[in-house]
């Protein structure tokens, strides 16, 4: 993901100074919250070398971690879509006309932003759950594809193909993160059914 992001900003630079400038700020901001979805999925570590078919700690944790981000993606978004003048005011003032065309710039941005920050959420803790089932391996093939072939490839088309330009950049990177997040999730119930377990709100229980 890090790597998606370092490239992003290559090609941002591309379109304009002020759009690369705009889009570093956002970077700054997704950073933090980020760090918040990490935090919150790291609870679920300590469980790897257990036996997760039979940790009902294991289950609620995974329930509990959902939740959390869910939560912690709302409460960003809508600091995002209140505030985000304030936020863009820690970086720049506005007063330059220079500094206006970047304001304006991460206005934009931040409305994707919001997108953005739940499918982040869902990804991060996707992430994580499918290593504390051990599986370590597709949880990267998955994030690799979803961040360098989709998430490159469609902010290019969307940034200079459509000529969306610093929005359109935006949007692929947010493509790329939900494309992750849907795989992940859809990779961690078909392990789950491949083992013959049903994950619920109480209890794991295996099939007959």
């Amino acid at each position: 993901e890090a790597g998606l992001f370092n490239v992003s900003a290559i090609i941002m630079g591309w379109i304009s100074i002020e759009a690369l400038a705009a889009h570093q700020i956002l970077l700054q901001c997704t950073e933090v919250a980020f760090m918040c979805f990490c935090c919150c999925s790291n609870s679920l570590h300590p469980h790897c070398s257990c036996d997760w078919k039979e940790k009902l700690r294991w289950n609620n944790t995974v329930f509990i971690n959902i939740g959390i981000g869910i939560v912690l993606a709302c409460i960003v978004g809508l600091i995002y879509f209140t505030n985000h003048q304030k936020l863009t005011h820690i970086f720049i003032n506005a007063e330059k006309d220079q500094d206006l065309i970047i304001y304006n710039l991460t206005k934009d941005f931040f409305r994707i932003a919001i997108i953005f920050i739940f499918f982040d959420a869902l990804q991060i803790i996707g992430n994580n759950v499918l290593r504390s089932m051990n599986d370590a391996y597709i949880s990267m093939i998955l994030s690799l594809g979803s961040y360098w072939i989709i998430g490159v490839g469609a902010a290019y088309f969307f940034g200079f193909i459509l000529q969306w330009n610093g929005n359109g950049i935006w949007f692929g990177l947010t493509l790329g993160i939900a494309v992750s997040a849907v795989t992940l999730w859809a990779c961690f119930y078909y392990l789950l059914f491949k083992s013959g377990t049903q994950l619920s709100l109480l209890k794991v229980t295996p099939k007959n």
